[in-house]
């Protein structure tokens, strides 16, 4: 039964024969903001400008208390500290904060406290041990006992472990099953964009994201993670991830417009680049990558995507725009005008330290002298990097926006096409190859990545010739256009 009142729009059920009823209250943004259960609140929830939850308050039964807390986020949206209140018959009103520690976008360890090195003890940090699901499995608190263990049924329901007459819920602070935060007072998780019921497999509202024709378990707007929770998870509520050997593979609609999104593990993996030196009837070398190559070098790579710039509207001798830097070896393909008024387009550049990847975004440097006279070179200093990439365009620098109307290339900005932009995060522990479908532009794309935390960002090639080859074919998208360099990431255990 659906009914609106004022703001709002409240749906009731009814379980079973012992006439249970529910009812679940949503704001106009469609988040649930009140719960009851046979007409008494249980639940309330308040959402900041974002729809980020900061504030919850719950009746919980079991302990016979009222629960007040209030969740401060992160720039990518992850909790970074908690603060809640019990107020019930057998205790005084007494705020606890809990802190989060992250590595490698999981919760590493809580914190009773707020975090400060000053007052915190080895009795104060308890470390979260995850499957491949990110699912909290085991809680050990500083001295190495185990304090927490937990099974799952595959769609969430805790399934005890051996022994256990309940579940052990007080250490995890909710963050159980694919790493999100359980409502222990209505029974569902929270994953941003939508609540989630474990005991029937589906979320209790529709997804934002219509799915894609071709894949019709994505098309049914509550079904979690195409009924594949083995294999998919879904840390927003809008889009299924895949793990693609440590590579994270998202899509999802931004704004109307279709995206793919690689987040790539640097601490599992290493980028390289790839070119091909080709020569024409006339026997002049050009710098392209035949297509069959292409897919042939990409079978050995866990993800391949080209990087060759923009194409031949850019391109005089129909060969590349842009310098190459492979394990040391520079290589200037043409001349690029100087074009008066605009910055110098950027170079990328990166080198392997005992197995850390750094790498460098900059400006490019204008040539004054020379063959190259008037044009933009890699920076001789940085010509001897393991790998690198020249002529591309500025897009994010230290977490800000750049000015797209001083950028070189700015074409961008007006074709509907398919783009590819590459970032990394502040870290450099993490990197973003971002896909847009439809009439993105840079600035929209620039705000969606820096929201998945992008801190350097560049766009590459132009959609015409866009080629992505992964190790499952079902994310693969590319054209006949021939390119001219790939970056192609590999496991460090390959």
């Amino acid at each position: 039964m659906n009914n609106i009142e004022g703001d709002s729009v409240i749906f009731t059920e009814t379980e079973g024969s012992s006439v249970e009823y529910w009812e679940y209250e949503y704001n106009l943004q469609n988040r649930l903001s009140r719960v009851r259960k046979n007409g008494e609140v249980i639940a309330e929830f308040l959402y900041d400008a974002d729809g980020m939850r900061i504030k919850s308050t719950e009746k919980i039964l079991e302990e016979e208390t009222n629960r007040t807390s209030y969740y401060v986020y992160s720039y990518s949206g992850s909790v970074l500290m908690e603060e809640s209140t019990d107020n019930g018959s057998s205790n005084s009103p007494e705020a606890k904060y809990n802190s989060y520690i992250y590595a490698f976008g999981k919760i590493f360890a809580k914190v009773d406290g707020i975090l400060d090195s000053t007052y915190i003890t080895a009795e104060d940090i308890f470390y979260f041990h995850h499957d491949n699901l990110g699912s909290t499995r085991l809680i050990s608190d500083g001295a190495g006992n185990v304090v927490m263990e937990q099974d799952y049924m595959p769609f969430g329901e805790d399934l005890p472990v051996v022994g256990q007459t309940e579940v052990l819920d007080e250490e995890a602070g909710g963050y159980k099953y694919t790493g999100q935060k359980e409502v222990i007072s209505i029974g569902l998780y929270y994953y941003g964009a939508r609540y989630y019921d474990p005991s029937i497999g589906r979320f209790i509202t529709e997804d934002t994201y219509p799915g894609e024709m071709i894949n019709p378990q994505s098309q049914n707007l509550y079904v979690y993670v195409m009924n594949n929770p083995l294999r998919y998870i879904d840390p927003t509520g809008n889009v299924t991830e895949e793990t693609i050997e440590g590579i994270s593979v998202e899509t999802g609609m931004y704004f109307e417009n279709k995206y793919l999104l690689f987040i790539v593990d640097l601490n599992l993996h290493i980028l390289q680049i790839r070119y091909k030196e080709t020569k024409t009837e006339s026997g002049e070398i050009i710098y392209q990558y035949p297509i069959t190559e292409f897919h042939q070098d990409a079978v050995n790579a866990d993800l391949t995507i080209n990087a060759g710039f923009f194409g031949e509207s850019w391109n005089p001798t129909s060969a590349t725009v842009g310098d190459i830097i492979m394990d040391g070896n520079y290589k200037s393909f043409y001349k690029v005008n100087y074009k008066e008024g605009k910055d110098a387009p950027y170079f990328i550049v990166w080198n392997d330290n005992n197995g850390k990847q750094d790498f460098v975004f900059a400006p490019m440097e204008i040539q004054k002298e020379g063959w190259y006279k008037g044009s933009y070179l890699i920076p001789e200093e940085y010509r001897d990097s393991n790998y690198g990439l020249g002529n591309v365009g500025p897009l994010i620098n230290q977490g800000n926006i750049v000015d797209s109307s001083k950028s070189y290339h700015t074409q961008w900005n007006v074709k509907p096409t398919s783009r590819t932009i590459f970032g990394v995060n502040q870290q450099q522990d993490k990197a973003y190859f971002f896909i847009g479908v439809g009439e993105w532009t840079l600035n929209k794309a620039a705000e969606l990545l820096i929201e998945k935390g992008v801190y350097y960002g560049v766009f590459l090639d132009g959609g015409g010739s866009t080629q992505v080859i992964t190790n499952n074919p079902k994310y693969n998208y590319y054209t006949g256009r021939p390119i001219t360099s790939v970056i192609q990431t590999k496991s460090r255990n390959k």
